[in-house]
């Protein structure tokens, strides 16, 4: 006689989003929001959304337009972390697609930063330059040199790269950093 154990549900391996609003909210059009609710789950202050010149419905609006679109945002993240991971000096690929909460602070602390900068609902998608986040993680300081020039190689880039220097790192990075072309 063989017993068996009984089957046990399997636990997510996919980490919960913990900015995700209720199904309930999600479901809403801008115009259904309400805006006390809208201002709740996107960790907003109404004098902000004032003082950058922005309506919440046009916030609301971006935030809405923005969740069908996170599937195709991760399938292209995809894509280039597979194209990264093809690098030997990368030791690990992590991406993530921007929440909708975290669009909408963007692109208000955005507006707030630089009052001339006029983003909306029409031009959301080519003035936030990271709906995507791709982070390639190497394990030591001087791989980023074959990394950069595999990035270099493969894409162009849309802004000049950053490169963080932190207290105790040599001084000669920020000189190897800046005649890459990175700003540090």
């Amino acid at each position: 006689n063989s017993t068996k154990k009984p089957a046990r549900a399997r636990k997510s391996k996919t980490p919960r989003n913990r900015s995700r609003p209720s199904q309930a909210a999600l479901e809403l059009p801008p115009t259904q929001w309400a805006e006390e609710a809208f201002y709740a789950t996107c960790g907003l202050l109404q004098d902000e959304v004032t003082a950058a010149k922005i309506t919440w419905e046009e916030l609301a609006a971006i935030y809405d337009d923005h969740i069908p679109r996170i599937e195709a945002l991760n399938i292209a993240a995809t894509y280039v972390s597979d194209v990264l991971r093809r690098c030997p000096a990368v030791h690990s690929v992590r991406v993530r697609a921007k929440s909708p909460p975290h669009l909408v602070r963007k692109v208000l602390r955005k507006r707030l930063d630089d009052p001339a900068r006029d983003i909306r609902f029409s031009n959301y998608r080519r003035e936030v330059t990271d709906l995507v986040g791709i982070r390639a993680l190497h394990l030591y300081k001087e791989d980023w040199r074959p990394i950069h020039v595999f990035v270099e190689r493969e894409w162009e880039f849309a802004e000049p790269p950053t490169a963080y220097i932190r207290e105790g790192d040599r001084q000669a990075w920020q000189h190897e950093f800046t005649e890459a072309g990175c700003q540090v």
